[in-house]
């Protein structure tokens, strides 16, 4: 119960709709853990589409390496790293 609570108090109050009618510290933390799961999913998705139709424009070259950047890192950032490899 007194981990329930520690969970519950630290979420955002947009957040704790998400979990009400969850009994146990478990059941929150699973409840959470398959909602943003979800979402670093579709966050994925996104950014591996946007990184395939990156098209360089009338941006500078810098401009260009950089936003490529921003993608890695936004990928790293949902724990989706791009390997050195694949870039």
């Amino acid at each position: 119960c007194l981990l329930k609570e520690w969970i519950t108090g630290t979420l955002a109050e947009e957040i704790l709709g998400i979990i009400i009618g969850q009994q146990t510290a478990m059941e929150v933390w699973t409840t959470l853990t398959l909602h943003f799961a979800n979402k670093s999913k579709e966050r994925e998705m996104f950014l591996m589409q946007k990184l395939q139709m990156h098209k360089k424009g009338n941006s500078s070259i810098d401009e260009y390496i950089r936003s490529f950047k921003r993608i890695f890192d936004e990928l790293a950032a949902i724990g989706k790293p791009i390997t050195n490899e694949t870039k």
